[in-house]
């Protein structure tokens, strides 16, 4: 679990499973970290990383070959 920024190159990730066609055929890959709607974010960088890894769902054509789990916004237990 990891929020989206530069530093942890979770769009680094993406992007590098999106151009080998080879290990897209053979697994899939989860991220799960940050938010998934920038909207819902405060920090300008985090918007950014976000923005990007949605261009990459679109330009790899992932939404069938990895799933992002955004952070769950407090859940309260009994």
């Amino acid at each position: 679990m990891a929020r989206l920024d530069k530093i942890k190159n979770l769009t680094g990730l993406v992007h590098w499973y999106g151009c080998h066609e080879t290990l897209r055929k053979t697994a899939n890959l989860v991220i799960v970290g940050g938010v998934i709607d920038p909207t819902h974010s405060h920090d300008g960088e985090e918007q950014e990383q976000i923005r990007h890894m949605h261009e990459l769902f679109d330009q790899y054509q992932l939404d069938t070959q990895v799933r992002w789990l955004g952070r769950r916004l407090e859940i309260l237990m009994r």
